[in-house]
């Protein structure tokens, strides 16, 4: 199997491992069966320190960039036990808990866009990222500190106001930020801006 390419069972996943540092999955049960598991992470810990789990450690160690969108995962708590991930992208997914994400300290891209996101706060503990995409969740307000962050996106999620949006100055190197929504656009000019 080449790197990179779309993995489409569980044998091509088994056998990818180890050769890639980029991991796409197209075969929706597959990856249900990988993420979903209701397995206490106790127990994941557990199989994960005997080398139990079917996935290499190689596998593990190299694997840089994760995408599975348009999908109906609800639970990730697997992603942690990916530690290296620089890029990560569940958006079009039914996912409303992603505390799992805060424990991968290399993550530089999230896409989490159209899922069931209210609470962010674990991604405090990611001042590496420079793309944040929250587009369409449930999200009432934003407060994170940010300071490598350049790509913010956090439109179409009705329950915020602009009023409930903060950290921004925290966040230098901001770019681009998209607070659009189909009913009122907000403007925001990140020069001289401060809070």
């Amino acid at each position: 199997m080449q790197p990179n390419q779309a993995i489409r069972s569980l044998k091509g996943l088994l056998k990818h491992f180890g050769s890639s540092q980029k991991l796409e999955i197209l075969d929706l049960q597959q990856m249900k069966n990988l993420l979903e598991m209701d397995v206490p992470p106790k127990i994941w810990e557990d199989a994960f320190n005997k080398n139990l789990l079917s996935f290499s450690q190689e596998l593990i160690q190299q694997t840089k960039q994760f995408r599975f969108d348009d999908g109906e995962i609800k639970h990730i708590y697997l992603i942690s036990f990916l530690p290296n991930l620089t890029e990560l992208d569940l958006s079009e997914n039914n996912i409303s808990d992603i505390s799992s994400i805060s424990k991968l300290k290399s993550l530089k891209k999230i896409n989490l866009s159209i899922n069931c996101i209210k609470d962010i706060s674990g991604l405090q503990s990611l001042p590496d990222l420079t793309l944040l995409h929250l587009y369409d969740n449930k999200l009432t307000s934003y407060t994170l500190t940010l300071p490598n962050l350049v790509d913010l996106e956090i439109s179409g999620n009705k329950g915020l106001q602009h009023k409930k949006i903060s950290g921004l100055q925290h966040s230098p190197k901001l770019e681009r930020l998209d607070l659009s929504f189909r009913d009122q656009i907000y403007v925001l000019f990140l020069i001289n801006y401060s809070v």
